[in-house]
């Protein structure tokens, strides 16, 4: 009898209520807002050096040369990649066969101790597998942008400095 009841008071007050009301619309939205929206127009994209290449109007020897180079950059970065990515899978690995004496033992002070020890090196060493990740990364970027560089006139070298200076399409054609 008294689910009955309830059941009758929520269905009555659904009805007096209105379950078909449209809800009013907020004019202040401030508090649903955790951050300021980025605007497209301010967020800098830059543009792939396969789409900068056709405003160098780059000679058939010139082209050939830095088709080759950009191949060589994109081997270096997949060796760089290759190589982190196995560097991070022994180091988990070993951190992994490490914590394992630790695992369904009673933990005290001293193994909570050696467990956060353990894992503090862990992090430490994938920061510093990362920062050279970085380094290495960058140097096949920067082994690139020489490259091109040297082989580049002085009319098309202005082209391409404006390029990395703005990371836009630095002539006057059609953008895809």
């Amino acid at each position: 009898m008294k689910k009955f009841l309830l059941l009758l008071v929520v269905g009555v007050s659904m009805f007096v209520i209105g379950c078909n009301e449209n809800p009013l619309p907020t004019s202040d939205t401030t508090i649903f807002e955790k951050r300021t929206p980025v605007q497209k127009d301010t967020v800098k994209r830059r543009i792939p050096i396969e789409q900068v290449l056709p405003c160098l109007r780059l000679t058939r020897e010139q082209d050939s040369v830095i088709r080759l180079i950009l191949k060589e950059e994109k081997e270096c970065t997949i060796e760089c990649k290759k190589e982190f990515q196995e560097s991070i899978k022994t180091l988990r690995q070993e951190y992994n066969t490490k914590m394992e004496k630790y695992r369904r033992v009673e933990k005290t002070d001293e193994t909570r101790k050696e467990i956060e020890i353990l894992t503090f090196e862990f992090r430490q060493t994938q920061k510093d597998l990362e920062k050279q990740y970085k380094e290495k990364m960058s140097l096949c970027a920067k082994n690139l942008n020489t490259d091109i560089e040297t082989i580049l006139r002085k009319d098309q070298l202005t082209l391409w400095n404006l390029w990395k200076a703005t990371g836009k399409v630095p002539c006057d054609r059609v953008k895809p």
